[in-house]
């Protein structure tokens, strides 16, 4: 498999950034945005492997991560979604997982955590 597409969407400018340096230095192809309309557009186009997107995001049309997932399997329906929250609490973790998040991480964000999650599916990506 050709490197993995991951797109990370979270409005927090300075989080995004890191992370998406973080990955493409290790070879990743990342995509980064800050607000959930532009994420549509880049599933739409570009058809990421992994989608890491936070759960509350500021924007135009105010779409928050939800949004975005409940949007995804229309646009990009082989991307993986993984959403990232600060809120702990089961019945979003279970909303989230009923509309197709493969995981919820939680703020702050460990980049090994990532790493380990990314080399997962990475795995099984190139098993099938």
């Amino acid at each position: 498999m050709s490197a993995l597409k991951v797109l990370i969407v979270d409005d927090e400018k300075e989080f995004s950034d890191a992370i998406s340096e973080h990955f493409k230095a290790l070879g990743y192809e990342v995509f980064n945005t800050y607000t959930g309309e532009q994420a549509l557009d880049i599933l739409e186009k570009e058809k990421p492997h992994v989608l890491l997107c936070d759960l509350k995001l500021s924007g135009i049309g105010n779409l928050d991560g939800d949004d975005v997932l409940d949007r995804l399997k229309a646009l990009s329906p082989n991307t993986i979604p993984v959403i990232i929250t600060a809120y702990r609490d089961e019945v979003i973790q279970k909303k989230l997982a009923s509309k197709g998040a493969l995981k919820v991480l939680f703020k702050p964000i460990k980049l090994e955590e990532l790493n380990n999650l990314l080399s997962e599916i990475e795995d099984e990506l190139d098993k099938k």
